[in-house]
C-alpha cells in the first residue's frame, strides 16, 4: 500500500501540472468537479449494495 501511494501522489501531481498547462484552472476545476461526482455515486452504490445484502451476524449502525 506504501508503494502504491507513493507512485499515485507524485503521478497525480504531475498529471494535474500537465492538464492544467492545456485546458487552465476551469478546466482543472471542471474536471475534478466531473471525477468526483462519479466517483462518489460509485461510492454510493456500493454503499446501497452492501445494505440491500446484510448478512446474519453483522450490526449495521446507521
Amino acid at each position: 500500500m506504501l508503494v502504491i501511494g507513493g507512485v499515485t501522489g507524485p503521478d497525480a501531481f504531475v498529471g494535474m501540472g500537465n492538464g492544467l498547462s492545456q485546458a487552465g484552472p476551469a478546466g482543472v476545476v471542471l474536471c475534478f468537479a466531473v471525477i468526483g461526482t462519479i466517483l462518489w455515486a460509485a461510492v454510493q452504490t456500493l454503499g446501497e449494495l452492501r445494505a440491500s445484502f446484510l448478512l446474519l451476524g453483522f450490526i449495521v449502525i446507521s
